[in-house]
């Protein structure tokens, strides 16, 4: 037996997580070939139906067959948290390492500022900003506001590694 199945025999967990993982990869572009998608539009379906043959999860109070806006919202997800995976990460690299090197008073400042910012709850900040700005918001604008949040603890984990 190789290696590498003896080390997948051993985690189990690794198994799980990585059919998990594929899963949701898969729902994009499989689920669009094997649900309608035009479900998702508010009114497509009546609204409040339990689960049944022809609505698998049911429909929502707007009237949206669940498993379509599942399989129409995924690449949509995946696509904002991995933009914003990215984006915040590398904020965190570059200010980790510049707050790291540079110490005095860019380190203070830095990690003051991380240490602020870590404590303000992500979701409350997106829901303010939705209702505050005017029509649609696009994905890409989702990913840049979470990227905004999600810079701190790169920051800190690359700082604390830095000195």
């Amino acid at each position: 037996m190789s290696q590498f199945t003896r080390f997948l025999r051993q985690n189990p967990y690794l198994i799980t997580g990585l059919v998990i993982i594929l899963a949701v990869l898969l729902i994009g572009p499989v689920g669009s070939l094997l649900v309608d998608t035009d479900g998702y539009k508010v009114g497509s379906a009546i609204p409040d139906l339990p689960p049944s043959p022809e609505y698998r999860l049911g429909t929502d109070t707007v009237g949206r067959d669940l498993i379509a806006v599942i399989v129409a919202g995924t690449p949509l997800t995946l696509r904002i948290g991995l933009f914003a995976g990215a984006i915040g990460l590398g904020i965190g690299i570059i200010l980790g390492f510049t707050a790291g090197y540079f110490g005095g008073i860019v380190d203070t400042l830095i990690k003051g500022a991380a240490d602020v910012l870590i404590t303000v709850p992500g979701l409350l900040f997106l829901v303010v900003l939705a209702t505050t700005i005017r029509g649609a918001i696009s994905v890409n604008m989702m990913a840049l506001v979470v990227a905004a949040l999600a810079w701190m603890w790169p920051t800190r984990t690359i700082r604390a590694q830095v000195l």
